[in-house]
Parts: structure tokens; sequence; C-alpha cells
């Protein structure tokens, strides 16, 4: 692996892939583009073709600087490119500082990141020099804090199947019959997405007793709280919510098999969402009713990662759980990828 460290902007898209991976949501496409534009030096760090990596400087130039955005998407974390990103940005600093050799420089740690800064002479504030740093409250990201609450049928019914209906398609649903009778079994599970007490979007999981894993069945934020954050903070909340299973695992629409090249290009920004959370896809596609084709991609609770056979093996006693044997196996077509 070889990361190549490049004076340039990012795009707007790649910079938003990078705060929604560390887990900062993403913001308007345009709020992003001025932001960059206006940035003192900017800082990338490809793989390859791959943005993983960013900094920047912004301030004005001769009095004030602030370190911002220092970020590594979560797969290349631990392999000191955060380290290389702030060497460079300091460097950078050491030339705006021929000119006023009292330039001052300020950052803001993300909590529990303190210690890595203080290895480039950073201090934390208040201390016996320095008051405390302050920030407008109406500028914090807690407002995007979320609970995930489980819920029971009849709330199901009343809140989450209206926006069911609305959000997915006719024939990507289940019957409310068929939801309900799976609830009944107790293999059928629904959580209420909560910003505060506001209702902003639901999952529907199933599992059984003797499976080690449980499926992310249907996934959904509310069209007003979409490009906000949420989903990444949602996988995230889930997957410490689901601690007790060895992993999660989705069902998403196959690559390049889209009607359309919309169609695709919204297949392929799903695919990097999961990706980007940790989700590792399995050797195997799922083609259903002789038309449909889904990839699976599991994301592990557990260090020890299991065989891709013995994950689809456990996948299947879902199914046939929920399905029925008879209809899965008639209905159900395995694609091994690795033959």
């Amino acid at each position: 692996m070889e990361i190549k460290y490049i004076n340039k902007v990012p795009k707007d898209t790649e910079y938003n892939m990078l705060t929604e991976s560390v887990g900062w949501g993403i913001r308007d496409e345009n709020i992003v583009k001025e932001a960059l534009e206006n940035t003192l030096y900017s800082l990338c760090a490809y793989d390859g073709d791959k943005l993983i990596g960013y900094g920047r400087i912004i301030g004005d130039k001769t009095i004030f600087l602030y370190i911002q955005d220092i970020m590594v998407i979560p797969e290349y974390q631990g392999k000191k490119i955060g380290t290389e990103i702030m060497k460079k940005l300091l460097n950078q600093i050491d030339e705006y500082k021929k000119v006023n050799p009292n330039i001052r420089t300020y950052l803001g740690a993300s909590k529990g990141k303190e210690d890595f800064y203080k290895k480039f002479g950073f201090v934390s504030r208040p201390n016996e020099e320095l008051g405390a740093g302050m920030i407008l409250k109406s500028n914090l990201s807690d407002n995007q804090t979320i609970t995930l609450e489980n819920i029971d049928i009849n709330e199901f019914k009343n809140i989450v199947y209206p926006e069911y209906l609305k959000l997915f398609p006719k024939e990507e649903r289940k019957s409310l019959e068929e939801i309900e009778k799976n609830y009944d079994k107790g293999i059928a599970k629904f959580i209420k997405i909560k910003h505060n007490d506001e209702f902003v979007g639901f999952l529907m999981l199933n599992t059984i007793r003797e499976s080690k894993y449980i499926q992310l069945d249907y996934f959904a934020i509310l069209p007003k709280y979409q490009s906000k954050g949420y989903g990444s903070k949602v996988i995230k909340e889930l997957k410490n919510k689901c601690k007790d299973y060895v992993g999660i695992i989705i069902e998403v629409e196959t690559l390049g098999l889209g009607k359309d090249y919309e169609e695709n290009k919204i297949r392929a920004k799903r695919v990097a969402f999961y990706e980007r959370l940790g989700f590792t896809k399995l050797n195997y596609e799922l083609k259903w009713f002789n038309k449909v084709v889904f990839s699976l991609y599991i994301l592990n609770n557990s260090i020890n990662k299991e065989s891709d056979s013995e994950i689809l093996k456990n996948m299947f006693n879902i199914y046939y759980a929920t399905h029925g044997k008879e209809r899965v196996d008639t209905n159900c077509e395995i694609i091994n990828e690795s033959n």
C-alpha cells in the first residue's frame, strides 16, 4: 500500500464520503464546495484513486490559523496516515510563520482524541495561561443524537407501516399479514429511530432463536431527515445494540444490473454507504423469482469471521423461518461468485 499525499481540494462528494465514514454526517454539496474553496491549504491522502484521508488549514494566513477536518476512513485508521497528514499541515504552517513567527494555530479535538494532538505540541484548554475554548451552542452536532427504540406490532402498524408503504415500492414490500405472522412467531422485530422525541426513521429486522446472525430487512430514514448523517449513526448504534450476535446481514441489489444509469448510480451509492460503515460482501448472490439479484453483505460483531458458506447457511435458516422452506427452495437461486 503506497499512500500519496497531494495538495488539492477534494470534490464535495469525496469530502462528504469521508465525513460520513467517520460519523460526522454529510452537508449540502453547495455549502461544502464554498467551504473548500475558501480553505487556505488542503491535503488529500490517496490510495490509488481512492481518497482515504484529509486535513486542511483555514484562517487569515498571518495572525490566526485553524487546523480542521483531520479524517481517515475507518479501514485505514491505525496506519499513521492521520499522523502524516498532521506533519505535512504543520510543515505548511511553518511556511506561514516566515511572515509572522507569532502566528497562532488552533484546532478542535474530537472527544477522546486529545492525546493524538498533544504529540504535535498542542495543549488542552483551559490551563494556567489560557481560558476555555468555546463554541456557539447552536453549532454543536448533538442535534443529530439518535436513539433506537424497540416497538411492538401495534405501534408498528400505527406509526411505521404507513411510512413503509410510502418508501418502498410494492414489489419490495411484504404484506401486513406476513409481517404480523413473523412478529407473532418471534422472528420480526421493529425499531423506531428517534431524534429527541421525533420519529425520523425505522428498522425492520429478522432473526430466529438458534441463529447467531440477525438480518436487517428494511432500513429507512424519512425523506426530510435524509442527507443529514442519521444513516451512518443508526448503523453504528444498531451494531452496538446487536452485540450479542456474530453479525448483521443485509441484501443489497447487485451493482450494474439496474434498469438504467440512474438506478445503477443509486445502487452504487447504497453499496458505498454500507461498505464505509464496515459491511463486507460475501461470495454469494441470490436470485429471487428468476429476476431480482441481491448481493449479501455482513457487518461482523466478532473478531473471528466465519466462512461465507456458514454465514449463508444461517441466512437461509432465517429465510426458511420467514418465508417457508418450500417457497425459498423454489424461488431462490444461489450464485457462488467464486466458481
